[in-house]
């Protein structure tokens, strides 16, 4: 289970989760965990359940999931829970840590707790980041909780931008894995973007998860 998380909101965590689950080799399913601002069910063309549905949405056989076609990957949208019934969903993901098919879960950006809860299910994290200050800045500190919970980041996707160097990196002591290019069009839609996601998640599937010392050194040889 790979969670995709930030530190700042607008970084493009839910187009980054879309991105890799088209470009992973197997049909994989991509959870919503941030109901404060979910959108990877709009962003996928799926509906998101209502509040009566809501009850069996995080069951055994997860039937509020749906189908995404055009990103070819199933799509579990976040649901509408109160502050009461939060830690009813989070316990949810022990299911989906119990399920043979790979799952790409949709973090909350920042480090309180319902962001950095999901982190301790997955086995591994990736995090998405702008290079604007504010957003590296939450990125550090994201890769930091992520650590602490005990769950390796493997890597540092860049968004908005063709380039991203060794400071990066250095700061969340992470490999860029890839960097997502600014588009005028939806970038999903872009085949320069969909390189980029397809580089991200070879690595990701190729190395489970990347050691940054190793990657670092060969690189620099």
């Amino acid at each position: 289970m790979l969670a995709v998380a930030g530190g700042k909101g607008g970084s493009g965590k839910t187009t980054t989760t879309l991105g890799l689950a088209r470009a992973h080799p197997d049909t994989v399913l991509a959870a919503d965990l941030d109901w404060e601002m979910p959108n990877l069910h709009a962003m996928a063309g799926v509906n998101r359940p209502s509040r009566t549905e809501n009850s069996h949405l995080w069951g055994p056989e997860w039937p509020g999931r749906s189908r995404a076609e055009g990103f070819d990957c199933d799509v579990l949208p976040a649901p509408p829970v109160s502050w009461g019934e939060r830690a009813d969903v989070l316990s949810g993901l022990s299911r989906l840590q119990a399920t043979a098919t790979p799952v790409l879960l949709d973090c909350p950006c920042g480090i309180a707790p319902d962001a950095v809860k999901p982190l301790s299910f997955a086995d591994r994290t990736v995090i998405v980041t702008t290079l604007c200050r504010a957003s590296v800045r939450g990125a550090v500190k994201t890769a930091a909780a992520s650590r602490a919970v005990g769950t390796p980041v493997s890597g540092v996707i860049a968004t908005r931008t063709a380039t991203a160097g060794s400071r990066l990196e250095s700061l969340l002591d992470a490999p860029v894995l890839a960097t997502i290019p600014e588009t005028d069009d939806s970038p999903l839609s872009s085949p320069a973007v969909r390189e980029s996601y397809a580089r991200a998640i070879d690595s990701l599937v190729a190395e489970n998860p990347p050691d940054y010392q190793t990657w670092k050194t060969r690189n620099n040889s």
